[in-house]
């Protein structure tokens, strides 16, 4: 049923694929010469699959072909996608694996809202800043989140960032942080610094 849907794709969108990765247990399948999908083609992307979906051509998707991917099962990496509304990021929040988002360049506080609704492991490493009203609304994430693209944060960031109420945040990332916003950061047992500023 698989191989049959792929090739409906594969003739009718162009689609480039690779499933099944032979050693364990864990499959793949990669788009990359799509910009943009379909719902229905969005539909048939993840009927009948659980693994490693990596949409890498895809560069946008609206609230539908959203709806969508977020009944996939497994890991979703949408590194293509350089911005999505509010409505999106509602729809992708309800997906239950782990997702992937760092082509996103900056998000802003509805969106953020949005994505802090996620429960899982959530990676937004293309942002390199995010204002207050934007780390305000991520500190309420409930899963883990990995900012480690961020290059500053500054005292303000900082005291948002440290009210997390999630998991794990990861600021893996080469970021500059003074000693103030550092103390507030080091005040949440949940927050993972980058190692130059762990004790």
């Amino acid at each position: 049923m698989r191989f049959l849907i792929a090739a409906v794709l594969v003739l009718n969108c162009g689609l480039c694929w690779a499933v099944d990765n032979p050693d364990g247990n864990i499959k793949g399948r990669v788009v990359s010469d799509e910009n943009a999908l379909t719902a229905e083609q969005a539909a048939e992307l993840v009927a009948d699959f659980e693994g490693d979906l990596r949409l890498r051509g895809l560069t946008s998707i609206d609230k539908d072909v959203a709806q969508e991917l977020a009944k996939a099962k497994g890991d979703l990496r949408l590194k293509g996608v350089k911005s999505i509304d509010k409505d999106v990021a509602r729809e992708l929040a309800k997906f239950l694996g782990n997702l992937y988002l760092n082509g996103l360049a900056s998000i802003d506080k509805h969106v953020a809202k949005e994505l802090a609704k996620f429960k899982g492991h959530l990676e937004l490493g293309g942002l390199t800043s995010i204002d207050k009203d934007v780390a305000q609304e991520l500190a309420k994430a409930k899963g883990n989140l990995y900012l480690k693209g961020l290059t500053s944060i500054d005292n303000d960031l900082a005291k948002e960032l440290a009210k997390f109420k999630g998991a794990l945040l990861y600021l893996h990332g080469r970021t500059s942080i003074d000693e103030l916003g550092l103390t507030y950061l080091k005040s949440n047992p949940n927050i993972h610094l980058p190692e130059k500023y762990r004790d």
